[in-house]
């Protein structure tokens, strides 16, 4: 962080497919950085690893920032934040059907477009309002042709795109 190695030697445990996967936490204290930049690296005796994510967060407003008007921004950083969710699609490629990963931090009206690579739309999917929490939604793609997709995820209205790849 800000070039500084926060942890080294984090095992990764291997998965065994496409369709699971292991979280791995690093806590780091940013207290004194309102801009701190990460990276995430990791890398295997074969090369690079598959990282699917990454996530970074606070736990209080005053970590994000030392003086009274850099809370203050933090508080308003904070506040938006807590509207974001996380979206993530897989198994990525997949073959009849993907998933897309969500966690709401509160009810939130959600659908999905899967757009093809000439922005035509594909499918649509539409789940209503979902609650608070994890959800896994599934995308039924056996019927569309191989190829990339771009899926549309709207949450409430906000918009939270990604990539997908369709094999046979």
């Amino acid at each position: 962080m800000n070039g500084t190695v926060v942890a080294s030697n984090v095992n990764f445990p291997a998965t065994s497919s496409w369709t699971t996967w292991s979280t791995i936490t690093v806590n780091a204290n940013i207290s004194n950085n309102a801009s701190a930049i990460v990276r995430l690296q990791a890398t295997t005796a074969t090369g690079t690893a598959n990282i699917d994510n990454i996530a970074i967060s606070s736990s209080s407003a005053a970590e994000c920032g030392s003086s009274p008007a850099a809370r203050q921004e933090s508080t308003a950083q904070l506040s938006e934040a807590r509207e974001r969710t996380f979206v993530a699609g897989y198994p990525n490629p997949f073959k009849e059907k993907a998933y897309i990963a969500i966690s709401l931090l509160q009810p939130a009206n959600v659908s999905i477009d899967l757009l093809n690579t000439s922005g035509i739309k594909a499918k649509a999917f539409s789940f209503g309002t979902l609650s608070a929490g994890t959800h896994e939604l599934e995308l039924d793609g056996k019927e569309l042709p191989t190829g990339i997709y771009v899926y549309k995820t709207f949450i409430n209205g906000k918009l939270t795109t990604g990539k997908l790849v369709k094999v046979d």
